[in-house]
């Protein structure tokens, strides 16, 4: 059996930032810039880093959602 490496750590130790730069978004391409992940296949089969990326794509999702529902918002900040 392979041993899982666990990531949880640094997914507390990112969450705060990560979700202050996702509040800070203002648009959905903002919210995508921010979402991306790097890493070999062997460590993502073999590490709860699926489980913890769900999580940040759940808040960035949410984050997409207020931003689509309030888009007057983002309109005006840039200009439209």
């Amino acid at each position: 059996m392979t041993e899982k490496r666990s990531f949880t750590k640094y997914e507390h130790e990112c969450l705060p930032a990560f979700r202050q730069r996702i509040n800070r978004a203002e648009s959905v391409e903002d919210v995508s810039r921010l979402f991306s992940t790097k890493g070999s296949q062997s460590t993502w089969d073999n590490s709860d880093l699926p489980r913890m990326v769900r999580r940040f794509a759940e808040t960035a999702a949410r984050r997409v959602k207020r931003l689509e529902k309030h888009s007057e918002k983002t309109d005006a900040k840039i200009g439209m």
